[in-house]
């Protein structure tokens, strides 16, 4: 596959996954702000700030993709998105934010975090610089 079909291939993923409902509901990163893990008020998925941070993230079939790092909220403390670190080659390392919907418990006693997107599409979502 030349270099210029891999980039168009990227290129059609990503704004295919910019129109979807993946980030329909995300407000601007600038808007942002990490959660503090000491506060308990604030939680998704019945799982406080410092149970989220460090949890793995998976794929469908279970096998770790990315490590959840910082819960990002908006200006009414609600959890909009995650910043979570890749753990798949070659995006190895590379922080990028995700919107919180993406992502789901796996079963109700879960350690893990299932990701409705791929390795491939995580890696396309915008990087988490600070």
């Amino acid at each position: 596959m030349s270099l210029s079909h891999k980039l168009g291939s990227g290129l059609v993923a990503f704004s295919l996954l910019l129109s979807s409902s993946v980030w329909a509901e995300l407000p601007l990163l600038s808007t942002l702000r990490k959660a503090d893990d000491d506060n308990k008020s604030i939680a998704y998925l019945g799982r406080t700030v410092s149970k989220l941070e460090d949890m793995k993230v998976v794929n469908q079939t279970g096998k770790k993709i990315a490590e959840i790092e910082k819960v990002l909220i908006n200006d009414k403390n609600e959890v909009v998105a995650f910043v979570i670190e890749l753990k798949q080659k070659p995006h190895r390392g590379r922080d990028v934010v995700v919107e919180a919907g993406v992502l789901s418990l796996d079963g109700t006693k879960a350690k893990n975090m299932v990701s409705s997107l791929t390795a491939e599409q995580l890696a396309l979502l915008p990087v988490w610089d600070d």
